[in-house]
């Protein structure tokens, strides 16, 4: 008893002491955090954090002005600009004091502000741990205003450290990128040459211009996101009050809150130490403050650390990238969440594994997860957006990204050396998926390669005055690092770009930018424009006979790592006044134009002048004709719009220019590239969706399948229904309208009758037709003959549909044969789809009355049996509750949008095509089950066990009995998706002003169309297992989502 007495009472003594290294206390004037070695303060009357002490070292100085002070928190988010929360009345305050999980104290400090006018909210979080020389931050900012639901767009969010104090002597941006401070001479003599850059060469014996450049700008310490861990300031001792050294860092511990994933990047250091949350730096997109607008973003984490007076810059660096581990501190961090608004803890988060079968070459992989459906590049659609990145093994394809919140993300991945991405929407990341998810990268192709000029990496560093080394200076900061101006393009190119294949160099012969103009205005060292040879850049290559040979389409893929418009950084505006916000980019070839490309405004940013190599990556594919090239010595030239500028409205060259990441040509397939010939080919083979998928395969998302039409596979792609006009003049129905707002208010009209419970009121009547067809099934089995399936369900369908339409079955089934040849001639009517391809002579020969009047189309027989049916029927409207019912009381109650024309013509086309597209689908159920045996005894025993208990009927089974047989539906939707019934790519003219699809975009006029087969067997939609026969996906996690986007059977909708 004495013994577990005096042991507790050890144990109570050694927790007294402990808990008494780590204070948290509010004075009159502050609220204090203290450990046995860090100090720190938030003044009251600002909200600031303005005392940083580390073993009794001031790493601040004195509070003057914006100076002495942070970490802090400010914003440009207000209707005036920028606001620094902490000074108002409004302000409040918390403290908190406690043990986390793992027994350690620490002690907090809350501090929101609110922004009267507009009601926005911004709260920041300092907290210290005992045992810890750092400070973890987390930041809040809410909007809630229903009187003005959208404030602006969130310009800036960022925490600083702002020193006041000549204690710190040095900036480290990276490992390889560190510099002396400049001194404060050296910015009293400094000339501005630029917007935030400044020559400092004037001062010969500053230690920054004698060691790293002329020139300062905080550009040249800016970082991207992906391998980046820390970066601060050191201070070398010899102005330390105790001779030894220091550092004040930011780590990256977690960057699940930033945006723009692993290609964005962003200021760092520049006698600041900076955390940017938000920017629109390089172009990146910035989210917009609107009502209901709540987001935290965080954890970060301020390291301060001392070493003795010989310690080094990378040793002191070293001690806090330790710390760059989003699985640091998680249970400090669960302890701390309470008071935290929407930070998720642990057991919100898991560890996402895949593996991932990776193209031959890819180097350097990396696994992205990010906002779904959308490019991780503008990942702030979403208030909610979340991003995680991790290499992959390249051996092995295995990735691991821990601490992953549970959600549904997009997967992508990338590599140095392969051109383009692999992209998966769609994937569930929950602690219920314990096992690696399977993936497999299919690089896009264009066919074989022939050359390329640079590595698809991400960025154009490997260009003329990138990556190399400034050897002018003993630190020799990359190239692309300083000033543009330095790097005069008139000396390094007076005849201009012109780069052959085999004999240039890419690091000497091809410049990092391709200017429109080299511009005059803040140009220090030439202040006068040059338009000579600027704006077109020259590719020579040679091909020889068996380069040619087979070749019939030639591509050449254009991946960019930045380009700037005339929008600069502000990607969403509209300047009516600037001509070139979308920027057109020519690729011409041995003297033609095969495209003009015009470049979005929404991938603008300023990039090489701001010291920039990686901004917003996409790519173009320019597709010719392989006549275009020959044997020999060919060209392409590359333009921009001469003296292509804008006005800009700080000092900055109002240049427009593009930055390359690499280049390819490949050749590829003759007759598409010229003509539809060879889509009206393969139609007429019956093979054209098994081509698409193979085309697909080959060439990617983007194929060309006639010479005016472009095929799209792409997850971001929407899906085009502006179909072919049918060649009866009389045919006017929602398929064939290409009006949108005419096309909207006919499909309202007409879409009444198609209601669930509209159709049931057919159901006996349906019963009845599948007990013909039950019937004929029965009779050939017991005669052991064989049954022209085919015929047999068409006649079913068309009977169905008489049922449905018009309430009166057309005898088909019930006869066992084709009455009046309506079968064959439904079938006949396809080759009208061949004449709509070419549509001025479909125009001139058969979409004119007399056509109709001769009555020589097969779709006349069916118009003209709808025409008199539904005439029959106007006589006695409320005879039958069918669809023709529905449709003539629409159009007595309005007869301005329904005509009767309308209703014979989607009673036709309701005929014609729903016929064919049903009997489809239920031989393609009916083959699929007879293949897949195991799939069928799973649906009879299924079926087995809901008629003993009593949940459905037997021998036909009933609409509301179906829903209860889950395997069931999962079969019926994966012989659909398997095998679509419907196979035309359904072609829409691309909208004014043009639409993005991925990475590409598509110019006003251009015809896109999706094939169901392409949608339906992509493995980057649906797995690795796409193309198997597999009900079991319709149960995962994630297929309902899929379904709604991605299965479309019958090209109606993406539903």
């Amino acid at each position: 008893m004495f013994a577990f007495g005096f042991k507790a009472a050890a144990l109570a003594a050694l927790f007294t002491q402990a808990t008494a290294l780590l204070d948290a206390r509010e004075t009159d004037t502050q609220y204090m955090l203290e450990n046995d070695r860090l100090h720190v303060a938030v003044g009251k009357s600002t909200g600031q954090m303005v005392e940083v002490v580390l073993d009794g070292q001031d790493l601040l100085g004195p509070v003057k002005g914006n100076t002495g002070k942070g970490p802090y928190v400010d914003c440009s988010c207000v209707p005036r600009g920028f606001w620094t929360p902490g000074g108002s009345n409004l302000k409040r305050f918390e403290l908190y004091k406690g043990v986390d999980g793992t027994g350690t104290p620490y002690g907090g400090v809350m501090m929101e502000d609110r922004y009267a006018e507009t009601n926005q909210t911004i709260a920041q979080w300092w907290f210290l741990r005992e045992g810890e020389t750092g400070l973890h931050l987390f930041t809040r900012v809410a909007y809630y205003n229903e009187a003005r639901p959208f404030l602006r767009g969130l310009g800036e969010l960022r925490t600083l450290f702002r020193p006041n104090t000549p204690l710190w002597t040095h900036l480290s941006g990276s490992d390889g990128n560190w510099a002396p401070i400049p001194s404060r001479g050296a910015n009293a003599n400094a000339i501005t040459v630029q917007d935030a850059t400044t020559y400092l060469g004037n001062t010969t014996d500053d230690a920054y211009v004698q060691q790293y450049s002329d020139y300062f700008t905080k550009y040249t310490f800016t970082e991207a996101w992906r391998d980046h861990d820390v970066h601060g300031q050191y201070a070398d001792g010899s102005t330390s009050s105790d001779g030894n050294t220091y550092g004040a860092w930011l780590v990256h511990n977690t960057r699940e809150t930033y945006y723009g994933g692993p290609l964005h990047a962003d200021l760092i250091v520049d006698g600041i130490v900076y955390n940017y949350m938000v920017s629109g730096h390089y172009g990146a997109p910035t989210p917009n403050i609107t009502h209901g607008f709540d987001r935290i973003w965080g954890p970060q984490y301020y390291h301060f650390n001392k070493g003795g007076p010989n310690a080094t810059l990378a040793e002191l660096r070293a001690d806090a990238a330790q710390y760059a581990d989003p699985e640091w501190n998680a249970e400090f961090y669960d302890s701390i969440a309470e008071h935290v608004p929407h930070y998720a803890p642990s057991s919100r988060r898991t560890t996402f594994r895949a593996t991932i079968e990776l193209p031959e070459g890819a180097e350097r992989p990396i696994a992205v997860l990010s906002e779904n459906g959308q490019d991780f590049q503008l990942n702030v659609f979403n208030q909610d957006s979340l991003q995680y990145w991790a290499d992959v093994d390249p051996a092995t394809g295995a990735v691991e990204i821990p601490r992953v919140r549970e959600g549904t993300y997009r997967l992508t991945v990338y590599a140095d050396g392969i051109f383009g991405w692999f992209i998966q929407d769609d994937v569930e990341v929950s602690k219920s998926e314990e096992e690696a998810r399977q993936f497999r990268w299919e690089p896009e192709s264009a066919g074989r390669e022939v050359w390329r000029i640079g590595v698809p990496d991400k960025s154009a560093g490997e260009f003329k005055h990138g990556y190399a080394p400034d050897t002018s200076k003993p630190l020799q900061p990359e190239q692309y690092r300083i000033y543009w101006a330095k790097w005069d393009f008139p000396t390094d190119f007076p005849e201009g770009v012109v780069f052959t294949i085999g004999e240039s160099d890419e690091a000497e012969d091809f410049n990092y930018v391709h200017w429109s103009v080299f511009f005059g205005y803040a140009n220090f060292l030439r202040p006068e424009p040059y338009y000579e040879n600027v704006n077109n850049w020259t590719i020579r290559f040679d091909l020889g006979a068996n380069d040619l040979r087979n070749a019939s389409t030639g591509t050449l893929t254009v991946q960019f790592a930045g380009v700037k418009t005339a929008n600069g950084n502000n990607k969403w505006a509209e300047l009516p006044n600037e001509p070139y916000s979308n920027l057109p980019y020519t690729v011409a070839l041995n003297g033609k134009d095969v495209e003009t490309w015009v470049i979005p405004k929404i991938r603008s940013g300023s990039c090489g002048v701001r010291s920039g190599v990686i901004c917003q990556n996409f790519d173009h594919k320019f597709e010719f004709p392989a006549g275009a090239l020959k044997e020999g010595t060919n060209e392409f030239v590359l333009s921009l719009p001469f003296n292509a500028t804008n006005k800009e409205t700080a000092l900055l060259p109002g240049t427009t220019y593009v930055q390359y990441d690499a280049l390819s040509d490949v050749p590829g397939p003759l007759l598409a590239s010229v003509s539809r010939l060879w889509h009206v080919y393969h139609f007429i083979l019956g093979d054209q969706m098994v081509e698409f998928v193979k085309l697909h395969d080959k060439h990617g998302h983007f194929v060309r399948i006639a010479d005016d039409e472009v095929s799209v596979s792409h997850p971001d792609g929407g899906y085009w229904y502006a179909g072919v006009r049918n060649p009866d003049y009389r045919f006017i129905a929602p398929f064939t309208v290409t009006d949108p707002k005419a096309k909207m208010e006919l499909s309202k009209m007409l879409s009444s009758g198609f209601t669930l419970s509209n159709i049931l009121q057919s159901e006996e009547a349906v019963d009845r037709t599948v007990e013909y067809l039950l019937g004929w099934l029965g009779k050939y089995s017991e005669t052991q003959q064989p049954i022209e399936l085919d015929l047999f369900l068409r006649y079913t369908v068309f009977d169905l549909l008489g049922e449905v339409v018009f309430s009166k079955p057309f005898g088909f089934i019930r006869e066992g044969r084709d009455i009046g040849g309506a079968v064959a001639t439904a079938t006949a009517s396809s080759f009208t789809v061949v004449f709509g391809y070419y549509r001025r002579l479909c125009t001139l020969f058969l979409m004119n009355p007399l056509t109709t009047w001769l009555q020589i189309l097969p779709t006349s027989q069916l118009l003209n049996t709808a025409m008199e049916t539904v005439s029959e029927r106007q006589k006695n409207v409320d005879a039958h509750s069918d669809l023709v019912a529905h449709w003539l009381k629409a159009m007595q109650q309005y007869p301005d949008r329904l005509t009767l024309q309308n209703i014979q013509a989607q009673a036709t086309n309701f005929m014609a095509a729903g016929s064919e597209t049903a009997a489809t689908a239920l031989q393609a159920f009916i083959y699929f089950m007879i293949r897949h045996p195991k799939a069928l005894a799973r649906v009879h025993e299924e079926m087995e066990v809901a008629v003993r208990n009593g949940l459905c009927r037997t021998r036909v089974v009933t609409y509301a009995d179906a829903q209860k047989l889950p395997y069931l539906q999962a079969c019926i939707k994966e012989a659909l998706r398997f095998y679509s019934p419907v196979s035309m790519p359904l072609p829409r003219v691309a909208p004014q002003g043009g639409i993005v699809i991925g990475d590409r975009t598509f110019p006003a006029g251009t015809i896109l169309s999706i094939c169901t087969w392409v949608v339906h067997l992509s493995k980057e939609i649906w797995g690795p297992d796409a193309r198997e026969f597999n009900p079991d996906r319709w149960f995962r996690t994630g297929a309902t989502e899929l379904e709604k986007k991605y299965f479309i059977p019958f090209h109606q909708s993406v539903q």
